[in-house]
């Protein structure tokens, strides 16, 4: 039973997605993780999108910089636009990134 639910929320969040994708909400996670490529040293680890049509879009991107630091960097999934914060934390030290 969990594991039906989890599945199925999964796909409501990837129709959500793919919705948003559709009418312009926002913008392919390939053009934004070459946006990130073109501007950031390292290694994407984990790339999130958070929101819905209402309230905007946000990617969150998780990146291994150079030197081991874990940077995690908000973008308006719309405009590909950084968010103001940029919150980073060195890699092994615990902490939310939300």
């Amino acid at each position: 039973m969990f594991s039906a639910s989890l599945a199925l929320a999964d796909a409501e969040e990837h129709d959500r997605a793919r919705q948003a994708l559709a009418v312009g909400d926002i913008v392919p996670l390939h053009q934004m993780l070459a946006r990130v490529a073109s501007r950031y040293d390292g290694t994407v680890l984990d790339v999130d999108l958070d929101g819905d049509r209402k309230h905007g879009w946000t990617y969150w991107i998780r990146l291994l910089a150079p030197g081991g630091h874990v940077v995690d960097l908000g973008f308006d999934a719309r405009t590909m636009a950084p968010l103001p914060a940029e919150r980073s934390r060195h890699r092994g030290e615990t902490g939310d990134h939300d």
